[in-house]
């Protein structure tokens, strides 16, 4: 997977966002309080969360961007974004297993405790509504609200409405993007996060390097790099 440095980025002060708590251990201890909950509630009991080895800087990271702090010195190879600009969402790409839909469900639920509003779909999901409910598909990217895709790739490539082929991930994620990069009062603070298995070569493939550039403007990367466990199966 390519090295994302050279998509390094400088804070901006468009929208000013306060610290939630100038007590990062105890935000940290509620978000990985609230993550085990998940994975021992969704598991029945089953499955335990944990941290595979490696990551531990990438959730923490991910926390302090929660956190809203960006004064942040970053070293860890697993992130290569730095600083946070939080004008931009989240996206999360890396291989399968680590962690990356259920951190964006874990932010997603805890939406107004982080003081960000927002909408939750699969792209698989948001392919379908396209055709069968196009109310919902253009009120999901409308950016009256932050845009939680996950599964970013896992939606059929072309989907056909009335006998016309389209990407729909692609269409949607152009027209949120149009519209947070006017910063209209409707779309002001309004961000994208998604999820994807797919890595910068991939997601060029799939969409084009159009996208991936208007991804990179509006979101946060974080990659979830090769070599680490699947938490799942540990």
């Amino acid at each position: 997977m390519e090295d994302l440095r050279k998509y390094i980025t400088k804070f901006s002060e468009r929208v000013k966002r306060e610290i939630l708590t100038d007590n990062p251990e105890k935000f940290n201890q509620f978000c990985i309080s609230y993550l085990s909950k998940m994975v021992h509630d969704r598991s029945n009991g089953k499955s335990e969360f944990q941290i595979s080895e490696g990551m531990e800087s990438t959730y923490l990271q991910v926390f302090r961007y929660l956190n809203n702090d960006y004064e942040l010195e970053n070293e860890s190879k697993h992130v290569t974004i730095k600083p946070w600009d939080l004008n931009k969402g989240l996206f999360f790409i890396g291989n399968f297993g680590r962690g990356k839909t259920l951190l964006l469900n874990f932010i997603f639920e805890n939406r107004s405790r982080f003081k960000i509003s927002g909408k939750e779909c699969t792209a698989f999901d948001l392919s379908i509504a396209y055709v069968k409910d196009l109310n919902t598909f253009n009120d999901l990217v409308s950016a009256k609200y932050s845009l939680f895709l996950d599964e970013i790739g896992d939606e059929p490539k072309e989907t056909l409405n009335f006998g016309n082929a389209e990407n729909v991930a692609y269409r949607a994620m152009k027209l949120f993007f149009d519209k947070i990069e006017r910063q209209s009062e409707e779309s002001a603070g309004n961000r994208f996060f998604g999820t994807s298995n797919l890595g910068q070569k991939e997601l060029i493939e799939r969409y084009d390097e159009r996208i991936w550039s208007r991804i990179v403007g509006n979101c946060n990367i974080i990659v979830f790099g090769s070599g680490l466990n699947d938490f799942r199966k540990v």
